[in-house]
């Protein structure tokens, strides 16, 4: 399992979103990566390494109002290649997964897309452009549980199903992470859109 986690709101805090960076190493030891708003860009940091090696690479998103992140538990494609740790991207829209992509070749295959990772989650992102997020959460979900946040130019989406994704209001936001972070976070059983 991998380990999601990020946050969307005015203010953001650098600490709360380590320490949620940490829990998510638990389920995701072998890679990580993040992607945030910085100066009307969006930027992505990659590393084949364990966050907890890295935490503070996390000072980068100071200031930002949105950040997602996956703490990876490598299933496909060599977390040594850094094209294969997430976020994954397709043109300007961003994926974070935690789950299986068992169709992943169908997918490709379907809309004869060349995939530009060897990660499996690049299918989940395709569909959702392809169909929406509710069809490309409810097809993969059907054969493995996920969990998932979606970064479109206009929305970010966080969806999951069978798979654990708490949310953690607060005053300048909500923070997500696949663990809990405090005993009042929600557990999200559904799909949650954030316009942007």
């Amino acid at each position: 399992m991998c380990g999601l986690f990020g946050f969307i709101g005015s203010k953001i805090d650098v600490g709360l979103a380590t320490d949620a960076a940490l829990l998510a190493e638990t389920r995701g030891p072998h890679a990580f990566g993040f992607a945030w708003r910085g100066d009307n860009a969006l930027e992505i940091l990659r590393y084949p390494d364990r966050f907890s090696n890295h935490k503070d690479s996390l000072a980068r998103v100071a200031g930002t109002n949105i950040l997602i992140g996956l703490c990876r538990l490598s299933t496909s494609g060599t977390p040594k290649d850094n094209q294969n740790n997430q976020p994954v991207v397709i043109d300007d829209n961003l994926l974070v997964h935690n789950g299986n992509v068992h169709t992943f070749k169908r997918i490709f295959q379907d809309y004869n897309y060349t995939p530009t990772t060897a990660c499996d989650s690049e299918a989940l992102l395709l569909l959702s452009l392809k169909t929406d997020v509710s069809h490309a959460v409810a097809t993969v979900g059907a054969h493995s549980p996920l969990a998932a946040a979606f970064l479109f130019p206009d929305s970010l989406v966080l969806a999951a199903y069978n798979h654990p994704l708490y949310l953690h209001p607060t005053q300048h936001g909500t923070y997500f992470c696949s663990r809990r972070m405090t005993p009042h976070a929600t557990l999200l059983r559904t799909i949650k859109v954030f316009p942007l």
